[in-house]
């Protein structure tokens, strides 16, 4: 009887339909990783002396194709497994730390592993020196397969968070160390502005604390000593802004979390106390926020809220796992492109990812053998690969409809102050939305253009300079939940500045943001823009502010009634009027 039980255990279980079980194996693993053809690289390692780091890969199908490891033969040691990825030419990076000793070990050096597709170690790096009490936690690889990891590592004064890249090659790049206090290294992120955010803890006492570096090593910012009652999490937005997450008393003896905006150079720029004991976030391809944790402290399952810019809550799911489950066991929070958000965790006996959609509705939970979710990882079709600590499992769910990107971008018909930025029709298209800036500048300007075209005309640029710009297509009216992801960054230069060329001209405009509106609107400003002013059809004032500089605006318009009304901008070179469609 007791057989009976233990195996209807490691029975994988489906909530609803829209999740199918294509295939379980039992060969599990620490960290998780796909190549372009959805082949699968988990990590485990041996804990005896002389153990080894060991890869595994199977194909899409689950079926088994080989393991390798490197042959430590120092019985005094063993490798510990910490993070697997793959770059752009399918090869695969494993990290990991060597400890010292056996019933107590200590940590002794850090390792780094490159492997090609057939399992053949291509090279391998064990720094800094053979004894330097460093360890990792976690590695990334850009576009350019130059590879970053996070651990701990001396910096000559003591012991704190470090970052190290290596070339493709193995070579190594550089070294940052945070000196700020920012605790003990817990994770890293790319942030869609091309930089790393970082996450600490402190090792002793409920303090986070978080850094963000640029890809050449450089300190962005360092944000210390932050009060929490569990271990945070970070995320940035495309606008260089990052969102952090801690845990907060919301009242006397009763935890919640706070969701905090950072700016580009790691200002507050505002706090919302919520009641879930929030843990992980995330920022959508709509650059909005998405927190997840726990309902409550002490109580199982999923919670999420997700915020816009201005922090206010646009829903609140407490039962994101659904009715009949309590999951325990956090671990990973991700996002699709189409910003559904999926949360990885475990019920004891079983490891559970669970799905909600875009609005915060629920879609669905899986669940398969081990106690606990380890990783997951996308396929190319979006179908889900889950690995726990003895098995992998693979999803298969419903298709998930996305809002593609424009392509065939390019940039004609320049001058010294105009261009013509240029793309293909997009089918489903609302609108687009395009971002351009000088090279130099860090703010963006924001343009919307109706879905049926494929082109912008740029005027009043400064003439001789450097200039980029990225698009993204809006599939919805509201422009919140079917969004693309942003395109590949382009660039462009004006021509050469002529004699009587009004060098210091730059464009002054206002974008209303999404048009039609629903509830909420926002009023991106540019240059010299010195007041708004909005009228309904009556001719009523409906909204008015002066504006001291360039700044975007949220406004509440779900009072307003429907209809068209005219968005008045008056800058130093004039009044320019735009429509605006509200629509309930």
């Amino acid at each position: 009887m007791k057989k009976t039980m233990f195996l209807l255990l490691l029975l994988p279980f489906l909530v609803n339909a829209q999740v199918t079980l294509d295939w379980q194996q039992f060969q599990g693993g620490l960290s998780l990783a796909t190549d372009d053809t959805d082949n699968l690289y988990s990590i485990y390692w041996d804990y005896n002396p002389a153990g080894d780091i060991y890869l595994n890969k199977h194909d899409a199908a689950g079926n088994f194709m080989w393991t390798v490891s490197y042959d430590n033969t120092d019985n005094t040691r063993h490798e510990v497994a910490t993070w697997v990825e793959t770059d752009n030419e399918n090869n695969i990076i494993v990290t990991g730390t060597i400890r010292s000793g056996y019933a107590s070990p200590v940590n002794a050096a850090s390792v780094i592993m490159k492997f090609d597709p057939s399992g053949n170690l291509l090279w391998r790096n064990v720094y800094e020196t053979s004894f330097d009490g460093s360890y990792t936690v976690k590695c990334l690889v850009d576009a350019d397969n130059n590879i970053y990891v996070l651990g701990l590592g001396s910096n000559g004064v003591g012991m704190v968070t470090k970052v190290k890249k290596f070339a493709a090659d193995g070579t190594a790049m550089w070294s940052y160390f945070n000196v700020a206090g920012i605790g003990a290294p817990m994770n890293f992120k790319f942030t869609p502005d091309n930089n790393i955010v970082i996450i600490g803890r402190g090792t002793i006492g409920s303090i986070n604390g978080y850094a963000k570096i640029d890809m050449d090593g450089n300190e962005i910012w360092s944000y210390a000593g932050v009060n929490s009652l569990t271990i945070g999490d970070a995320a940035g937005d495309l606008d260089g802004n990052t969102y952090i997450i801690n845990g907060e008393y919301v009242v006397a003896g009763v935890q919640g979390s706070i969701l905090t905006k950072l700016s580009p150079t790691g200002s507050a720029l505002w706090s919302h106390t919520n009641d879930i004991t929030g843990t992980k976030v995330e920022v959508g391809t709509d650059n909005y926020p998405v927190i997840g944790g726990f309902p409550s402290a002490g109580s199982p399952g999923v919670a999420m809220m997700k915020y816009n810019t201005t922090g206010t809550p646009l829903w609140t799911n407490l039962d994101a796992d659904g009715p009949d489950q309590a999951l325990l066991l956090h671990n990973i929070m991700k996002m699709d492109i189409a910003n559904n958000i999926y949360f990885g965790a475990g019920t004891l006996f079983q490891q559970a990812v669970c799905k909600v959609n875009a609005d915060g509705t629920n879609d669905w939970i899986a669940l398969a053998s081990s106690g606990y979710n380890t990783d997951f990882e996308f396929g190319n079709d979006y179908s889900l690969f889950m690995l726990g600590g003895i098995a992998l499992a693979h999803f298969i769910q419903d298709p998930i409809i996305t809002c593609d990107a424009p392509v065939g971008l390019f940039t004609n018909n320049i001058t010294t102050v105009k261009a013509r930025l240029n793309w293909t029709v997009e089918p489903g298209a609302f609108q687009y939305e395009v971002w351009y800036k000088k090279a130099t500048a860090i703010n963006w300007k924001k343009k919307f253009v109706p879905g049926v075209n494929n082109k912008l005309n740029l005027k009043n640029l400064q003439c001789g300079t450097n200039y980029v710009w990225q698009i993204r297509t809006i599939c919805d009216t509201i422009g919140v939940d079917e969004i693309s992801a942003w395109s590949p960054l382009q660039a462009f230069s004006t021509l050469a500045c002529r004699a009587g060329d009004n060098i210091e001209s730059d464009e002054s405009t206002t974008s209303l943001y999404p048009n039609p509106a629903t509830t909420s609107l926002t009023v991106v400003m540019n240059s010299d823009i010195q007041s708004i002013q909005i009228f309904d059809m009556t001719g009523k004032l409906v909204f008015n502010k002066n504006i001291e500089t360039a700044e975007s605006i949220q406004l509440d318009i779900s009072e307003w009634n429907s209809g068209i009304y005219l968005v008045q901008s008056v800058g130093t070179s004039g009044t320019t009027t735009e429509k605006l469609v509200v629509q309930h």
